[in-house]
């Protein structure tokens, strides 16, 4: 096949879409010439925004059209929206979410091949195909590539496409060797306590190791790290994690997206099966006591730290 148009359906969240965009990769790997459209919720979209990885970004503005906040106006451009999918005529498009929302897109943009990952209501399982193969526990990286695989043959690529952000990049280099902590996460049930993070950059500093905190919106400072929580744009937030020496995080997004950079990181992790949600790749370490990351010591999470930034995995 000769330029496939390909439409991928992933609107969030962060760590979600750079999980799924190993696979992306694989289908620009194998086919460069592709047209490849990927419809996203405007707050992920940053992390797309690669020439390289998508020639197309559709934004879906969930928070807009959710039903509750429907209007005359929003129907009107939720369907612009769908006709505009099914107007490019896809050859195969992919489901990675498995929702309502993604679900219909797919099914509403009738590409020749519709498959789709996963269900996570009723509507959802009877509008496009899930294959068998897709029903086993794995990793979420692991059944992206499943699903591409039941159109072709594909390898997963070493790393995936990721932007550039050579200027934002360039602000924190010229800062040294530092380790970036996600002072916090997407679910509250998630978050490593602000007290621990400040611990575990106590401890660090004691070892003469600068520590650098970012966060978005309502995340705290970490008391001991120079602080960057609340002030950086996403983009930004990912050029600080890519120049990390190490990171460090709870279960969150840019965890994943240290090691998409190639980053060496530590997860703590909580609720989530570290199994199916830890961050891919073989230079990072999981900690996991409970279902209360709180449960895992400072003390551990600085161990795990000293031994990449020393250039050895955490198991060594």
């Amino acid at each position: 096949m000769s330029a496939p148009k390909v439409l991928i359906l992933r609107y969030s969240a962060i760590g979600d879409c750079i999980m799924t965009a190993w696979a992306v990769t694989a289908i620009r790997n194998k086919y460069p010439d592709a047209e490849i459209t990927w419809a996203v919720q405007p707050n992920c979209s940053p992390v797309i925004a690669s020439p390289q990885l998508v020639d197309t970004v559709k934004i879906y503005d969930r928070e807009k059209w959710k039903t509750s906040a429907w209007t005359a106006q929003t129907i009107r451009e939720k369907l612009r929206f769908y006709k505009a999918l099914r107007a490019q005529k896809f050859d195969v498009g992919f489901d990675f979410q498995g929702h309502i929302k993604t679900s219909m897109s797919l099914f509403l943009a009738r590409p020749k091949l519709r498959l789709q990952s996963r269900a996570t209501d009723e509507v959802s399982k009877r509008l496009n195909t899930i294959p068998s193969a897709c029903r086993k526990p794995m990793h979420e990286v692991e059944l992206a590539m499943t699903l591409i695989n039941q159109w072709e043959e594909f390898e997963t690529p070493d790393l995936p496409i990721m932007p550039a952000l050579a200027a934002e990049r360039a602000r924190f280099r010229d800062m040294g060797d530092y380790i970036s902590i996600q002072s916090g996460s997407g679910g509250a049930a998630k978050i490593y306590p602000a007290e621990k993070w400040a611990m575990v950059a106590e401890l660090l500093g004691s070892h003469g190791i600068k520590t650098v905190a970012i966060g978005g919106p309502g995340d705290p400072e970490v008391p001991g790290a120079e602080n960057f929580t609340q002030q950086l744009t996403l983009a930004e937030a990912l050029a600080c994690t890519a120049e990390s020496r190490v990171h460090l995080a709870a279960d969150t997004g840019t965890g994943h997206a240290a090691s998409a950079y190639d980053v060496p990181v530590v997860t703590v992790f909580g609720p989530e099966s570290p199994a199916r949600f830890r961050p891919w790749g073989s230079s990072g370490c999981v900690l996991h006591e409970s279902q209360n990351p709180a449960d895992v010591k400072p003390e551990a999470v600085v161990e795990a730290a000293l031994k990449l930034w020393e250039g050895s995995r955490c198991g060594s």
